[in-house]
């Protein structure tokens, strides 16, 4: 079961709401100073939410974490918090399952984790335990259900390689937002190519230049470029 549900602290959804579709399965993005805070959304059959992800398990970020489930009473919103969620990305394959499955499936993929509550996120990163890994380890075993044979865990790495791609573009422009006092809303996407095509994506935008008015009304250019990321966050 999960570590916490969280249900004693701020509520999560804050911003504007978001539409997602019942009975579906998503990953979300939040931009960090380095890389980005990954979580996968579920959505049942009645459009009620949860967001399921590997977190800290007390107010120290840096301290211990587990596996938190976080029920979503308003529904999808454009921030968690005071963050905001750069992309909500809809995971085609997903086949619903009932929470109480989705939390076994959750609770099980880091292997001896419950143990480890006392360790600190840098120690879990080290033995590569994150956001990230453990995402994409929950939809290797979640796709597993419906796709037959090795290709659940390769399409699962298909997707981390695109919601990572897409991720650093809308980073971007969420910083440029930022900078120039813009409003920046939430996508929603689905996850539609392999791989090896989000890599050519993503070296096809570096010639692409984008223009920005500011407050002041002065344009401002730049090359569209995906930063490095950083893995594991």
């Amino acid at each position: 079961m999960p570590t916490s549900t969280l249900t004693d602290k701020v509520p999560f959804s804050a911003g504007l709401p978001v539409h997602l579709e019942p009975d579906s399965l998503y990953i979300s993005t939040i931009p960090l100073t380095q890389g980005f805070h990954w979580a996968l959304i579920h959505v049942d059959c009645h459009g009620s939410a949860t967001r399921h992800h590997w977190a800290a398990t007390t107010n120290d970020p840096h301290g211990p974490e587990g596996y938190v489930c976080q029920p979503m009473p308003n529904g999808p919103r454009m921030k968690a918090g005071q963050q905001p969620i750069l992309a909500y990305f809809k995971i085609p394959e997903y086949v619903p399952v009932d929470i109480p499955l989705l939390q076994d499936v959750c609770d099980g993929v880091f292997p001896g984790a419950a143990t480890r509550a006392s360790y600190s996120a840098l120690q879990n990163r080290a033995a590569n335990m994150s956001p990230r890994t453990w995402c994409t380890s929950v939809l290797a075993r979640l796709l597993a259900l419906s796709v037959q044979g090795p290709g659940a865990a390769q399409r699962a790495a298909e997707i981390e390689a695109f919601v990572d791609a897409h991720s650093c573009s809308l980073g971007d422009a969420y910083a440029r937002a930022f900078l120039f006092r813009q409003n920046y809303s939430t996508v929603v996407l689905p996850v539609t190519l392999c791989a090896s095509a989000v890599r050519r994506s993503r070296l096809s935008v570096v010639a692409v230049r984008e223009c920005i008015t500011d407050a002041e009304g002065a344009v401002h250019c730049m090359p569209s470029v995906p930063p490095s990321c950083v893995v594991n966050f």
